[in-house]
């Protein structure tokens, strides 16, 4: 029986790890902080002080850009109370069929669905792609959303640049400009890839709501994972080495020496080059030090009041010619978060 080690434990190293254990693969998972989530951890922020949240922050190079109040002030006077935040907002796509088709057997998570809304310069479009836009655009781009995996890695390397200049008209160019970029959360088309783009539009265009996000935060989703591997999570031993021999695994290093047949990262992968030893390829090595890294924003916002016609509701925009790279710049306004009593204090909506 083979053995596989996962670095990481967060959604991906965790479901990774369940769906091979399922399978009868000897499964271990190693994650180099004391907790559970990675790039998804669920926070209880009257738990944290400042120091410890600035801390988990710098661990995925992310930082307080503004506070009002100043994020002293909100931490002394206890004003984060009752609220439980996620490192950085995810929402899902596919709605809550999708996500408990993939956790089937490893628990039942309680989703908020909705459609997506667009703003325009008058108001805002809602849903932004009802049935009769969907039939419409199939006829334009059937042949792709259809395509076996084999085209899909093919499209991998297409950027999205020149599906969109080949298969762009009206609201379906629309549409892809701004899919893509929330998607890969890059705003340079050019840098985007079309395979990955068309996989998720998949699951956004098939279902009445396309995303979803899950009652009490991301820690519903893998605290789930995590109970089902149990005592084969390693957390607070970082993977130091990958040691690769005959181009293949043949340890890794940790705590001690451990012997595997074969090793799932869920790491960045620009990062991975750093723990590689041994007989790497060094075409691959040259691949992953050329990769950089990209970075969005991510803003909560706590109100007393919301408007009725808001709540529930995610609205996609773009912002045209704004300087930056790519030119446009295209984001979500995620109101799906009001719904959910148990991420918020009373009274409040996040």
């Amino acid at each position: 029986m083979k053995r596989i080690c996962i670095i990481g434990g967060g959604i991906s190293g965790l479901l990774a790890g369940a769906l091979l254990a399922r399978e009868g693969y000897r499964v271990e998972i190693f994650e180099r902080k004391k907790r559970l989530g990675g790039r998804a951890i669920s926070m209880k922020m009257d738990e944290l002080s400042l120091e410890e949240y600035r801390s988990l922050l710098s661990n995925f190079n992310m930082d307080i850009y503004h506070s009002e109040p100043e994020a002293e002030i909100l931490f002394e006077k206890g004003l984060l109370k009752g609220y439980k935040l996620d490192l950085g907002f995810h929402v899902i796509g596919g709605g809550e069929r999708a996500i408990n088709e993939w956790l089937s057997g490893f628990g039942k998570v309680r989703m908020i669905e909705t459609k997506l809304a667009y703003i325009r310069e008058d108001g805002y479009e809602y849903p932004f792609l009802p049935l009769k836009d969907r039939i419409g655009f199939l006829p334009q781009i059937l042949k792709l959303l259809l395509s076996g995996e084999k085209t899909m890695e093919e499209l991998d390397l297409v950027p999205m640049s020149e599906t969109i200049e080949r298969y762009g008209r009206g609201k379906m160019k629309l549409t892809l400009e701004v899919f893509s970029r929330v998607i890969a959360t890059v705003n340079d088309l050019n840098k985007i890839s079309t395979g990955e783009t068309l996989r998720s539009l998949k699951l956004l265009l098939r279902g009445s709501s396309p995303v979803s996000y899950p009652r009490g935060g991301l820690e519903s989703i893998y605290a789930g994972l995590a109970s089902f591997m149990k005592n084969k999570i390693h957390l607070g031993n970082p993977v130091r080495e990958i040691v690769v021999e005959d181009n293949r695994v043949s340890k890794v290093v940790a705590d001690r020496e451990h012997e595997f047949d074969m090793v799932v990262s869920s790491l960045l992968a620009k990062d991975l080059s750093k723990i590689l030893k041994g007989d790497v390829p060094k075409d691959y090595l040259k691949k992953l030090n050329s990769l950089t890294g990209t970075g969005s924003l991510c803003a909560y916002v706590s109100l007393r009041k919301i408007e009725p016609d808001l709540a529930g509701k995610t609205f996609l925009f773009i912002e045209r010619d704004v300087g930056l790279e790519g030119n446009d710049v295209a984001g979500m306004i995620d109101f799906m978060t009001c719904l959910d009593r148990e991420i918020s204090p009373r009274n409040h909506y996040l």
